[in-house]
Order: structure tokens, then C-alpha cells, then sequence
């Protein structure tokens, strides 16, 4: 835990560093730019004061910090072509200090009342600022339209203000371990039958979305691992004001589990459930800075016990997730970001008790783009879980996305997180995971595409109290090729491998599949 710490602020400091160095950093046409040098030092001062637990930390990072803020006004006046400003270099300054007694006071406050703490920041962020509400370009990464439909695109019936969106989609799968067992393999092969309909609105402002999908998987040897899904999405956007406004959606699916860990989803029989979410959002951007709440409220219930193991699992469960967002633009297409997010999950078991898991998640991410070539993010984080009767989860964690565009027609992406994972039918358990992932994507025609990808997980089970480790590796290859503007057909392949710290649960699975989608 130490040396992760230790690891985590060496790169709180590096993030603070590079922003620190770069000219113009925040720049107005008028007198209101020393309020925006103590609001953004401020910003970058809480950060590393809400991730990092000692106040030594605390006031060593604050003291680089400031000599970064005085460093940035030297180098504007050598290379950034601007004057040196020693009221600016005061403000940054101030605006460090300020960070320090604001990040201690939010910290203390978030650890006490979560709830409370995401009150206040939304209450913040509905509040409107004069030296912030400035114009912003339409351009601007701030701004967040709507995804239009063009006309001239082959997929979609127009009518009126709609555009209608039947497909079909049929696949073969080819399993050589169906069971994911280490002995006794068995193979199958899987039919699955996906028909949809999306319809979307056209308009200029607000939209509205509706979504249906069905999927029908029949097994041609073990017809009792049969299950149909369906569902429906529903969402819409209500546009207040020029960048500012609502987005509402409600979900009602019926779906299956798979028994066993997160990362053994399609092991052993399924169990079926029924869930229905609604969620609601507001983002506003002010200038340099977004603002976003966001809420949801979700409810499960298995549809039978029939599958069932043991008093932990739970028949019911009811998850209210309640997020923050404020993101500052220093420079067009790069921002930085600090995220909290806070989230109960009530358990109701098969063995007539009541359980409850609580979960704070505070992250700061860093987004860059830079010449059209390389985009990503870098981020670090500290999750806060506790779930009672079991041990408490406290883990700081770094992570990141790296995209290089190659060529037009190439992009290698790599991606590196760590996160708990929830356990599926279980009300105990779960796992914290690290996860790495590389993926090389090439269109090679104009109507033939390929992807080879790799990825490694590390699931850890003993921060929930079990001793066991697993080690999950997955390789896989595919292509697409349109046969038309509605027509496509893909083939792909994977291959898996899960070594645990329990040998009876390694397994091996190679997975063959065809699929032929039309979209119309």
C-alpha cells in the first residue's frame, strides 16, 4: 500500500509538473485572469491533497507546485512570448494555498458524508460564475452536440423527424471447453439469433432515443444452458441552453448470468434476472470548465433460485450510483478532470438476511490529443469499499489509454486499469482486478477490416477475505468484410487461458465464431 502511495504521487507530480510548464497555460484578454490563475492552481492543489494521505505529501507537492507556478511566468517570458507577470506568479501561488485548505476540508468532509459532499458539489455546480460564463466556440471541447444522422448515410428509414433502424444479426459459436473446467472438456456450438430496431430523432436541438434488442442462444449439445435475453432503452436530451442541458434515459432488460467469479461469466448454468434502470444527468460548461452530475437507480431480481448455491447469493438487489464531474480545458481538446462517484448496493439473500456494500470512488484523469496522431488519457484514483462482514477495500490505483493513429487507416490503442470487480450472483465476494489490453485495428480495404488483439487480467479475491488469485490471458484475431452497404460478414477467434492459485479452477477455451449482421 506504501509503495503504491509513493508511486501515485511521483505521478500526481509529474501530471502538476507538465501542466505547469506549458505557456499560456490560462490566459484572458482582461483584468479577470488573476482569478483564474488562483482558481486553476487552486484546482490543481486539491487533486493531490484529496488523493494522498499525509500532510508531508501534502506541503512538498504544494511547495513544487508553487516554484512550477513562478517557473511557468519565467518561461512565458522567455519562449511564450508574453511578458512575465509577477502578480500572476503571486495569484498561482495564492491559488496553491487556497487548494491545500480546500482539498483538506473536502477530503474530511467526503469521508464523513459522501452523500452530503456530492450535494454540495452539485448545488456548486448550478451556480453560475461571471468571470467563467464566457463565449466558447462551438468547436470547443466543452462543446457536446448530439450525434446527428446524415442523410445521405445508407443505414436508416427517414420519417419526418425520424430515422428507423431495423437489423439482424446471426452467429456460430464454436466452444472446445463450454464449462471452462481444467478436465472432462466439452465442446458445443452456439447459435445466436440478435434481431433490433433503434429509432432516433433528426432535430437540431433535444433528441430522443428507443432502443429494442432481443438475443435467442441455443446450444446444440447442452440445450439447458439455453437462455433468451431481451430489453428496451429509452433516453432523451433536453438542450436548456448553449452547452447546457439534461439527459434522462430508462432501461428494462431481462438477462442472464453466468455462475461462478466476474471473469468466468459463461461458466456453468445461467441464471436469469430481470432489471429495470433509470438514470438522469446534467452537464453545463462555464468557459474552461464542465460540470456534470449524474444519478441512477437500479433494481435486479432473479427470476429463479433453481441455480442457487449458497446462503450469499441473493434473490434481490438495489444499486443507487450518485457521480461528479468537473473538468478543466487548459488547452483545446485537453483537459484535466477529477471524478467522484458513490454507490450503494443492497442485497437481499436467499437466507432471509440483509446486506449492504458501499462504495467512493475518487479519480483524476488527465485527457490529451495531440496532432491529430496520438489521443488518451492518464488517470489515478483511490477506491474506498466497504461491505459489511466482510473486510474494507482501500486501494489506490493508476491507469491509462494510449491511442497512436499509424496511419489513416491504422490505430494501435493500449489500455491499462484497476477496479473492483462486483461479484454476479453472489451478495459476497468480488475481486479486485488489473487489467492490460493492446489492440491493432486496420481497415485494409475499403470493405475488408482486421483486428488482433491481446489482453492480461489480474483478479485478486483477498481483499474480500478469500485467499485466491487468478491470472486470465485472452488472444484473439478478426475481420469484418461488407459484402454490402447492409450487409457484413465477420469471422473471429479467441483464445483464453485463466491460471488461479486454486489448480482445479485453470481452464483453456478456444472460441470460433461466424456472424453475418444486415442493417437496413
Amino acid at each position: 500500500m506504501r509503495r503504491a502511495s509513493h508511486f501515485l504521487w511521483v505521478v500526481m507530480i509529474a501530471l502538476v509538473a507538465g501542466l505547469s510548464l506549458i505557456p499560456h497555460l490560462i490566459t484572458t484578454p482582461n483584468e479577470s485572469d488573476k482569478l483564474l490563475h488562483v482558481l486553476a492552481y487552486s484546482f490543481l492543489m486539491v487533486i493531490p491533497v484529496v488523493l494522498l494521505s499525509s500532510l508531508r505529501a501534502h506541503l512538498i507537492t504544494g511547495f513544487l507546485l508553487m516554484l512550477m507556478g513562478v517557473l511557468n511566468e519565467v518561461l512565458q517570458d522567455v519562449i511564450g512570448g508574453r511578458q512575465a507577470s509577477v502578480r500572476d506568479a503571486l495569484a498561482n501561488c495564492v491559488g496553491v494555498v487556497l487548494g491545500i485548505g480546500l482539498g483538506r476540508l473536502f477530503k474530511s468532509g467526503l469521508e464523513a458524508h459522501p452523500r452530503r459532499m456530492l450535494l454540495v458539489v452539485g448545488v456548486l455546480s448550478l451556480s453560475s460564475s461571471p468571470v467563467w460564463a464566457q463565449p466558447t466556440s462551438p468547436d470547443n471541447i466543452l462543446s457536446l452536440p448530439p450525434s446527428k444522422i446524415s442523410d445521405q448515410s445508407t443505414i436508416g428509414i427517414p420519417l419526418g423527424g425520424f430515422m428507423i433502424s431495423p437489423g439482424v444479426k446471426v452467429e456460430t459459436n464454436i466452444h472446445d471447453n463450454i464449462f471452462l473446467s481444467k478436465n472432462d472438456t466439452s465442446s458445443d456450438m452456439v447459435t445466436v439469433f440478435e434481431p433490433g430496431l433503434a429509432v432516433q430523432t433528426n432535430w437540431n436541438r433535444h433528441s430522443l432515443y428507443f432502443g429494442t434488442k432481443a438475443e435467442k442462444a441455443s446450444y446444440k449439445r447442452y440445450s439447458h444452458k439455453d437462455y433468451t435475453d431481451y430489453g428496451f432503452l429509452l433516453s432523451g436530451q433536453y438542450d436548456i441552453a448553449y452547452e447546457t442541458y439534461v439527459v434522462g434515459g430508462l432501461e428494462r432488460n431481462r438477462k442472464h448470468y453466468g455462475r461462478g467469479a466476474g471473469e468466468d461469466q459463461e461458466g456453468g448454468d445461467t441464471v436469469d434476472y430481470n432489471a429495470t434502470k433509470g438514470s438522469l444527468s446534467f452537464t453545463r460548461a462555464l468557459s474552461y470548465i464542465q460540470l456534470k452530475l449524474f444519478g441512477s437507480t437500479e433494481k435486479s431480481e432473479l427470476e429463479s433460485d433453481r441455480f442457487l448455491l449458497g446462503s450469499g447469493d441473493y434473490f434481490e438487489k438495489n444499486s443507487n450510483t450518485y457521480q461528479s464531474n468537473i473538468a478543466f480545458e487548459y488547452l483545446p481538446e485537453n483537459e484535466l478532470f477529477l471524478e467522484v462517484t458513490y454507490n450503494t448496493t443492497d442485497y437481499s439473500l436467499i437466507n432471509g438476511t440483509e446486506d449492504r456494500a458501499t462504495r467512493v470512488n475518487t479519480r483524476l484523469g488527465l485527457k490529451f490529443h495531440t496532432a491529430s496522431l496520438y489521443r488518451g488519457s492518464l488517470f489515478g484514483g483511490y477506491l474506498h469499499r466497504k461491505h459489511e462482514g466482510e473486510f474494507d477495500v482501500k486501494d489506490p490505483y493508476v491507469g491509462g489509454s494510449f491511442v497512436w493513429e499509424i496511419t489513416p487507416l491504422t490505430a494501435l490503442s493500449l489500455q491499462s486499469a484497476r477496479y473492483f470487480s462486483e461479484p454476479s450472483v453472489s451478495g459476497t465476494g468480488g475481486s479486485m482486478t488489473t487489467s492490460h489490453q493492446a489492440e491493432l485495428r486496420s481497415s485494409l480495404t475499403t470493405r475488408l477490416s482486421g483486428a488482433t488483439s491481446v489482453r492480461y487480467d489480474d483478479n485478486d479475491y483477498s481483499l474480500s477475505g478469500t485467499s485466491r488469485k487468478n491470472k486470465l490471458l485472452e488472444a484473439g484475431v478478426e475481420a469484418d468484410y461488407k459484402l454490402s452497404d447492409n450487409l457484413s460478414a465477420g469471422a473471429e477467434y479467441n483464445y483464453r487461458k485463466r491460471i488461479s492459485t486454486i489448480s482445479s479452477e485453470d481452464y483453456t477455451d478456444n472460441h470460433v465464431l461466424f456472424s453475418l449482421t444486415y442493417m437496413h
